[in-house]
C-alpha cells in the first residue's frame, strides 16, 4: 500500500517553524519493509534500476517512471526511525518549493513498503569528491564550480532555508551534453527553514564533522539560535578551500578529533588570489565572516 504524505497549508509555510511533534502522525508507515532491489515497484509507478549511491539514511537507485516514460533518481531511506521522518519528510518538502537549475529537482515523495522515498530528475555527472580522487581540479574549474554553488544558495537563502552540509560529495558536477548548468546541489536532508525548529537531539551535531561549522560546537545548547546564513557562508569557503587543495583541512580520524580541529587549527593558506575571501569566510567568529553569500562572491569577483 502506497501513503503519500500530506501536509497542511500551515506546515508547508516557510515563515512558521517546522514540528517535528505536530506532523509525525501524517508520516506513519508500514511496519514491514523490504530492502529496495532491482525491479521492485514503488509509489506503484517508479521500477527500480540500478543504484547510484548510498549513505547513511539510506540509497539512491535508478527508477522508470512508467507514467511519465522517463528515468528519474529515487532516494530511499527505511521509515522505521521517527527522527528520521520528520528530516525525510522536511527534506522533500524543501525541495518540492525550489526551482533552480543548480539543485535537483523533486518530482514527488511519499511512503512505501516501509521505505520514504523522494522521486528526483536523474543527474548525469559525478559529485566532486569523485572527480578529486581523479586528480586536481584547475583553479578555472573550481571557480566555474563555486560561481553556481554561490548562486545556487542565494537562491535557496531568498527562499528561507539553509543547507548546513556543503561538502564535495554534495556538488554533483554535470554532463554538459544533458544539462544546461555545470552543477547540480544535492542533500537537503538535514536543511533547516531559517528560524525553523530543531531537528537534531539536544547535544548532537547534524552534519559532516569535519564540515561543521565552529557555532555549533561553540554553543551546542544554542544551536537552533546560530543557524542563518553565515553558517553556509562558512561552508562554502571550507568547499572552495577543499577543491582548491583537494583535502578537507579539519579531517581526522574522528568526530572528536575533527570538533577539535575546526575550534583550535591554522588552516594554512594555499597562495592564491581568493586566499584572504575563503579565510575571512571561514572566520570562527560568524560576526567576524561575511554577512551573506553574495558578499562572500563578490569579494571572490565571481
Amino acid at each position: 500500500m502506497v501513503k503519500k504524505l500530506r501536509f497542511k497549508s500551515s506546515e508547508l509555510d516557510r515563515t512558521s517553524p517546522f514540528d517535528p511533534l505536530a506532523t509525525r502522525q501524517s508520516l506513519s508507515a508500514p511496519r514491514h519493509s523490504h530492502a529496495p532491489r532491482r525491479g521492485a515497484l514503488f509509489g506503484d509507478r517508479y521500477v527500480l534500476r540500478e543504484e547510484l549511491g548510498r549513505g547513511g539514511m539510506g540509497v539512491v537507485m535508478e527508477a522508470y517512471d512508467q507514467q511519465a516514460s522517463r528515468m528519474v533518481a529515487i532516494k530511499l531511506v527505511p521509515s522505521g526511525s521517527p527522527r528520521n521522518a520528520v528530516r525525510f519528510a522536511r527534506e522533500g518538502e524543501i525541495l518540492s518549493r525550489l526551482s533552480h537549475q543548480s539543485i535537483s529537482r523533486v518530482l514527488d515523495f511519499g511512503v512505501d513498503a516501509g521505505h520514504f522515498f523522494i522521486v528526483m530528475e536523474r543527474l548525469h555527472g559525478r559529485n566532486a569528491q569523485m572527480a578529486l580522487k581523479d586528480g586536481p581540479l584547475s583553479i578555472t574549474g573550481v571557480v566555474h564550480i563555486m560561481r553556481e554553488v554561490l548562486e545556487a544558495l542565494t537562491y535557496i537563502h531568498a527562499h528561507g532555508v539553509i543547507h548546513r552540509d556543503l561538502k564535495p560529495s554534495n556538488v554533483i558536477l554535470l554532463d554538459e551534453r544533458h544539462h544546461s548548468s555545470r552543477i547540480a546541489l544535492i542533500d537537503f536532508g538535514i536543511s533547516q527553514p531559517d528560524g525553523g525548529g530543531r531537528l537534531t537531539t539536544k547535544g548532537s551535531v547534524a552534519g559532516t564533522p569535519s564540515c561543521v561549522a565552529p557555532e555549533y560546537l561553540d554553543a551546542p545548547e544554542e544551536r537552533s539560535s546560530v543557524i542563518d546564513e553565515r553558517v553556509d557562508v562558512y561552508g562554502a569557503g571550507l568547499l572552495f578551500y577543499t577543491l582548491l587543495s583537494r583535502r578537507n583541512p579539519f579531517a581526522r580520524d574522528s568526530a572528536r578529533e575533527a570538533f577539535e580541529a575546526i575550534l583550535t587549527s591554522t588552516v594554512p593558506p594555499l597562495g592564491t588570489a581568493y586566499d584572504r575571501a575563503i579565510a575571512m569566510a571561514m572566520h570562527r567568529d560568524r560576526d567576524r565572516r561575511f554577512k551573506t553569500i553574495a558578499a562572500f562572491s563578490n569579494a571572490l569577483a565571481l
